[in-house]
């Protein structure tokens, strides 16, 4: 979170070419209980086809960056802005600009004469408020060397190489050049964060203080956003699918659809009279992918799987949890086994989620504090911005 007050704009382009991102903290990481959306039956059945081999022998290859016109930025005076003393040149801003715009054309953005000024005026004032806060961490003595410039540098390439799956074909200056940006420039940024986020975490974050009473007032009134655990089951199936061809008339695909309904009621007869075991019968009939998982399709609630797979689901879990259930879909015929059933409820405020809630509550202090400092010193120097 506190990243955010400093000039690492250009350097956070470079590692989102890469498609790491940083995650942010959801309330309590109360939301991670949640079960994922499942649109349909067979969504769980998906699989990736992932050519793993082809993948290590594979060279990077990065996205190609978009290109900008020279001319782009000939609307930026000489000096941006000036926050006491301190002066920011338009090489310092464009710095910022070029890997911010070509990334977000890379997303689709279209740009228009405005859309740079505006990004460049929004830019301009993150880099004012990134001098003010570099400036309180410098009266404290926090302060940027060359010796931390390379050791910052250095341990952040040394941990992307470990998430590359080709760590000898990785190579982070050539990424940065197709930036516009020089690794000097990199290193700079990336040790100024490291000063300021250490003094944050030295001067202020020691000074924040919550209660108890503060992550139970958090919680409950979060309880229904964040902690509330939906009503769940757990299922296995057999798929039975109608065969499929060329001819698509009415009268061949009900006759397709009528085979599979005899398969699958024999199957669910075979089972429901013990003749053949659950398990077996997805091994002989099963036509989906988890058949290789015993049928299993895991946890979900409601709304996650079409409406008559979920009824049935919930009236053996409200029901017979012992027996089985036969059910059309437009995937086919399935015979349904439910496994487990949790009504739902609320996550527990456990010393894990008091944890991790202290922790939310603590950022949340912390950013609101640097920020309140800064709106005092911006009162105070009366920084000037020079984009028309």
């Amino acid at each position: 979170m506190q990243k955010k007050l400093i000039v690492m704009a250009s350097s956070f382009c470079v590692m989102a070419s890469l498609c790491f991102a940083q995650d942010a903290k959801v309330a309590a990481d109360a939301k991670d209980a949640k079960t994922d959306v499942k649109a349909a039956v067979d969504a769980k059945d998906a699989k990736t086809d992932v050519k793993a081999a082809d993948a290590k022998q594979a060279k990077i290859e990065m996205p190609k960056m978009p290109e900008l016109d020279p001319k782009t930025w000939d609307f930026l005076p000489d000096v941006v802005a000036t926050v006491g003393d301190k002066k920011i040149t338009k090489s310092d801003l464009v710095r910022v600009l070029n890997p911010q715009a070509k990334m977000m054309m890379m997303m689709g953005q279209k740009f228009v004469a405005d859309d740079y000024k505006n990004l460049a005026k929004g830019l301009t004032q993150e880099l004012v408020k990134a001098a003010i806060v570099e400036n309180l961490a410098a009266k404290e003595g926090y302060k940027s060397t060359p010796e931390l410039e390379n050791q910052v540098y250095d341990k952040f390439v040394e941990g992307m190489k470990k998430q590359m799956p080709d760590s000898k074909n990785f190579n982070f200056e050539d990424m940065i050049k197709q930036q516009g940006l020089t690794v000097a420039d990199v290193k700079k940024q990336m040790a100024e964060g490291e000063v300021v986020q250490k003094w944050v975490n030295e001067k202020i974050v020691p000074k924040i203080k919550i209660s108890d009473a503060d992550v139970k007032s958090f919680y409950d009134k979060n309880k229904e956003t964040f902690f509330k655990k939906p009503e769940t089951v757990t299922a296995s199936h057999i798929l039975f699918k109608p065969s499929e061809s060329a001819d698509k008339s009415k009268e061949n695909t009900d006759k397709f659809w009528e085979e599979a309904k005899a398969t699958a009621e024999k199957a669910y007869k075979d089972i429901v009279d013990k003749k053949i075991t659950f398990e077996d019968a997805v091994k002989k009939y099963s036509e989906g992918p988890s058949k290789d998982n015993g049928g299993q399709l895991g946890t979900f609630a409601k709304g996650q799987m079409v409406p008559e797979f979920e009824v049935a689901c919930w009236k053996l879990a409200q029901g017979n949890m012992s027996g089985y259930e036969l059910v059309k879909t437009q995937f086919g015929w399935h015979v349904i086994k439910v496994t487990a059933y949790d009504k739902g409820g609320y996550i527990d405020l456990d010393d894990k989620v008091s944890s991790q809630i202290k922790e939310k509550l603590k950022q949340e202090a912390v950013f609101k504090k640097v920020n309140e400092m800064i709106d005092a010193q911006m009162k105070k120097l009366n920084p000037v911005v020079s984009i028309k």
